[in-house]
């Protein structure tokens, strides 16, 4: 059967990852100038490689959330006007809700979702 129109598309890789990576912003903190801070949170970078080693940890495919992380830097830097991401994540001024919501909209403008919510 064909898709029809507002049909949504599964996520892929990349999406899953982007999900999983806000919400580890959500739930863990986020941090600028640094991968992984002392109290637990993590830039942009930090949290889609923190996501990447807990799902391949998960399902034993580390090759699979590696292409995943560049499919979703990919992403998520369209989102954001195609700037340098850790120069993104760490502008003066920029809010741990501004990266989340970058990556929410870089997974549903992929999925075709117009909110796009699974998490870790």
């Amino acid at each position: 059967m064909p898709q029809q129109p507002g049909d949504l598309s599964p996520l892929s890789d990349g999406d899953l990852l982007l999900l999983a990576a806000a919400s580890i912003l959500e739930h863990e903190g986020w941090c600028q100038s640094e991968l992984a801070a002392e109290d637990g949170s993590f830039c942009l970078h930090g949290a889609l490689q923190e996501a990447a080693f807990r799902l391949s940890a998960a399902d034993g495919d580390r090759l699979r959330w590696e292409r995943a992380g560049i499919e979703a830097q990919t992403s998520v830097r369209s989102q954001v006007g195609g700037y340098h991401l850790a120069h993104w994540n760490d502008e003066p001024g920029r809010t741990a809700g501004e990266v989340v919501a970058a990556m929410r909209q870089a997974a549903a403008a992929r999925s075709g979702s117009e909110d796009a919510q699974p998490g870790l």
